[in-house]
């Protein structure tokens, strides 16, 4: 059922019962879709679930203003805490792909107090010298433009030329979001997570490698890798049974009274 919460600043498919709760957060210019046969695998199994539009995709409207990673996490834990207001179970998992993985990555460093475990697939998490880097004529008008020696139009054109795909795709608002998003790094949010983090990637995943993953799992403290064979960007959420194993194993953790970590 779609749910309007904070406002109608954010949309929701919503399938809640009395069982645990997963809350999913899609990738960049997609929506709560591509979780329709992840869904299906949860609430076949008892759980409860709250696919979000993220804002500016889906249902929902874009942010009024520019934000980042940490603001949509904040948004996301608003909406959560709207949806379960009447829920008998407070206590949730979160599963975040590409750019719903940066932003699950963020609500699990706010360390709100129901959250349990976090899945995520297809994250890129650090900014350093092997990120791949854009052409040398941008990158050289991108530091003129810092430098104040470039004109905001130039820079403009040559971001259109030269921007990736998705960049040139946002329009308004959203292509500031994008530039914001693009230049984060997530090791010092990857540090203060204290619940469980479980990376679901696959193999031969180009547009977030798997090197990433194997770099980040050692960063926190409760961390497991699951590695999809020849696997793409895609694979986890469209072929979801390792993420439906890794969610419904952490369920019944929690039944069980082995899970506990938000409490």
């Amino acid at each position: 059922m779609l749910r309007s919460l904070q406002g109608g600043t954010v949309f929701a498919q919503a399938d809640l019962t009395s069982g645990p709760v997963c809350v999913m957060l899609h990738g960049w210019a997609r929506s709560s879709e591509d979780f329709a046969s992840l869904n299906s695998e949860l609430v076949s199994a008892g759980l409860s679930t709250i696919r979000l539009d993220l804002p500016g995709f889906g249902a929902s409207p874009p942010p009024p203003k520019p934000i980042a990673s940490r603001e949509y996490a904040t948004i996301v834990l608003a909406s959560i805490d709207e949806a379960l207001s009447n829920h008998s179970e407070k206590r949730y998992f979160v599963v975040g792909h590409s750019f719903g993985g940066r932003i699950a990555l963020e609500v699990a460093a706010l360390a709100p107090s129901g959250l349990q475990e976090i899945f995520v697939s297809g994250v890129p998490m650090f900014r350093d010298k092997s990120s791949p880097k854009p052409a040398l004529r941008y990158r050289l008008v991108r530091r003129g433009a810092s430098m104040g020696i470039v004109g905001q139009a130039r820079l403009a054109r040559y971001r259109e030329r030269y921007g990736s795909p998705d960049y040139r795709g946002a329009t308004g608002v959203m292509r500031e979001v994008f530039v914001r998003v693009v230049n984060e790094d997530y090791r010092d949010t990857l540090a203060r997570i204290e619940v469980p983090v479980h990376l679901i990637w696959g193999e031969s995943d180009t547009s977030a490698p798997l090197e990433g993953a194997e770099r980040a799992v050692a960063l926190v403290g409760h961390g497991t890798l699951e590695v999809i064979a020849r696997g793409s960007h895609f694979d986890p959420i469209f072929a979801p049974d390792a993420l439906a194993k890794g969610v419904i194993g952490a369920s019944q953790r929690l039944s069980s009274g082995a899970g506990g970590y938000g409490d």
